[in-house]
């Protein structure tokens, strides 16, 4: 699937049911790793002691993502991007609770690396296990060109803000 088809999935309201159980335990997944014991915490200190706010926030999506991923024995892309995108809403609203960053400082292009960051470390480690082809995501990606995906911005102001 290249990341046209999993945008154009993810943004169609045309689920599986197999995708929305999915969705629902890795959600249920990564929201009780992420809230549980130490976990808050060390997410809070690995966006604090990353290079920038936004590489931090793709390093802790990346690292709950991949928890939840295992813990189920995989996860469809679309489930992937959908997960990653409330996991940043969430550790956002952590940071801004925390008094760690401010509500105004989050923006669209905020946004935009931290799914940036993400996307990159997923291809990475995607293909040092062996399950992707550099060529072709190189491919689909020069014919895509940079974009971003159509829910971030609305997620960026108005979940945030309910936060």
């Amino acid at each position: 699937m290249n990341n046209e088809e999993m945008q154009a999935q993810v943004e169609s309201e045309d689920a599986s049911p197999e995708e929305e159980a999915q969705y629902e335990q890795a959600v249920e997944s990564a929201m009780t790793a992420l809230h549980s014991g130490e976990t808050a915490k060390n997410t809070v200190q690995r966006v604090m002691n990353a290079d920038s706010t936004e590489q931090g926030v793709a390093q802790a999506v990346f690292v709950l993502l991949r928890r939840a991923e295992v813990q189920l024995d995989g996860l469809e892309d679309s489930v992937k991007i959908q997960v990653s995108e409330d996991l940043v809403a969430e550790i956002l609203g952590m940071m801004v609770d925390s008094d760690r960053l401010q509500e105004a400082e989050i923006t669209d292009e905020m946004i935009e690396k931290i799914v940036q960051a993400i996307y990159v470390m997923y291809m990475e480690d995607t293909e040092q296990r062996g399950g992707i082809d550099a060529q072709a995501v190189e491919q689909d990606l020069a014919l895509a060109g940079p974009q971003k995906p159509q829910g971030m911005s609305a997620m960026s102001n108005q979940e945030v803000q309910e936060r």
